[in-house]
């Protein structure tokens, strides 16, 4: 029964802001009221879930006929990424980096512009596009690159899973940018 309970206040959690509940389940999860206390009370006091740690999931990233504003491209071996790389003659080139050093989430990004001689530097996952949208005149096309494939592949996929909201939130930055 507990398991049920729980399981309950968890799908009752992850209802996105545009869901009726989404308001009374915040409210009763936030504080356990002395008097008149609903069933929502009573289930997430019992469950005992940290509300603000659970993700959002929506059910549809997007319609299935919606294209990405970009293109990607993932090389076949290191020789090749080197090579398509020395031959990009784009004028703004931005590198991305995550690691996963000693059990820690790393990330970085760095915007190199030609002529500019120091490039700025920013940290983070999602940090290309905020990169993008901070420069001024910007000339297209822009080249970002990822040493990660399940990311670069992520974008394109319709289906939802944790995480997804980071590259959901690119692309709507990367919308924008091209608006």
């Amino acid at each position: 029964m507990q398991n049920l309970c729980y399981q309950a206040a968890l799908r009752l959690a992850a209802h996105p802001k545009s869901h009726p509940l989404y308001i009374p389940v915040r409210k009763a999860a936030k504080k356990y009221v002395k008097r008149h206390r609903s069933s929502l009370h009573y289930l997430f006091h019992t469950s005992q879930i940290d509300i603000a740690s659970i993700e959002t999931i929506t059910h549809s990233r997007r319609p299935p006929n919606d294209r990405n504003s970009y293109s990607t491209s993932i090389a076949n071996s290191r020789k090749q990424a080197i090579d398509e790389h020395n031959a990009n003659n784009d004028e703004i080139k931005i590198y991305c980096d995550g690691s996963g050093i000693d059990g820690k989430v790393g990330a970085a990004a760095v915007l190199y512009r030609q002529g500019q001689p120091r490039p700025p530097e920013s940290l983070g996952l999602n940090l290309a596009a905020q990169l993008l949208s901070r420069e001024e005149d910007v000339t297209y096309p822009i080249s970002i690159y990822v040493d990660n494939q399940a990311t670069i592949k992520s974008g394109e996929l319709f289906s939802t899973k944790p995480g997804h909201y980071l590259i959901d939130h690119f692309c709507s930055a990367i919308n924008a940018l091209k608006k």
